[in-house]
């Protein structure tokens, strides 16, 4: 199982790091989405050369990147603990499995969880904006405009910049955290 769980870490690390070069790409640009020039046409060609960079264009990427790296995260500790794994989205119960294999207490549970517990501010709205209640319909959000006939409002996900800036910053170092403790999980089983 450890080889098996190894090859879920390394695809998770991957797409983390992308999330992370992601919203470290639209903190250093300032998360502009406007810009102005002396022209109408430079104010156009600035608007466009900021949104590139900023939220309105990459933010639901990397939180789907994000939210796929930390599941797979999760997928690979339970099959370290030997625990089948399914191929859902459904944290709920992968959640509560870490729970009943490492109690409440335990770092591993506790950053995991909270991981879906403490979303920011920004995902709460979006999540509320349009009714979604399960972790598998928020990833569905972030892979497909519509689902089922229901189409996803994103504009709460766009358009923040300094409050978005402060997300992101946020998001980075969840990810960090949460890769430091998955790592020191791994080294006890090598």
């Amino acid at each position: 199982m450890i080889d098996r769980a190894k090859d879920y870490f390394i695809l998770a690390d991957q797409y983390l790091e992308t999330s992370k070069l992601l919203l470290k790409t639209m903190i250093e640009s300032g998360n502009l989405n406007c810009g102005f020039g002396s022209s109408e046409i430079e104010a156009r060609s600035n608007m466009i050369k900021n949104s590139n960079k900023s939220d309105s264009t990459l933010f639901i990427p990397a939180l789907f990147n994000c939210y796929q790296g930390i599941e797979l995260f999760i997928k690979g500790v339970l099959l370290l603990n030997n625990s089948e794994i399914k191929q859902e989205h459904e944290m709920a119960n992968m959640i509560e499995t870490l729970k009943n294999i490492y109690g409440e207490t335990n770092e591993i549970y506790k950053e995991l969880n909270g991981f879906y517990k403490r979303q920011t501010e920004i995902i709460t709205k979006f999540k509320k904006i349009n009714n979604i209640t399960t972790t598998k319909e928020l990833y569905e959000s972030l892979r497909y405009p519509e689902n089922k006939g229901k189409h996803y409002n994103y504009f709460v996900l766009k358009y923040n910049d300094n409050d978005g800036i402060i997300t992101f910053n946020y998001i980075i170092d969840t990810i960090n955290k949460i890769r430091n403790i998955v790592i020191e999980e791994f080294n006890k089983y090598r």
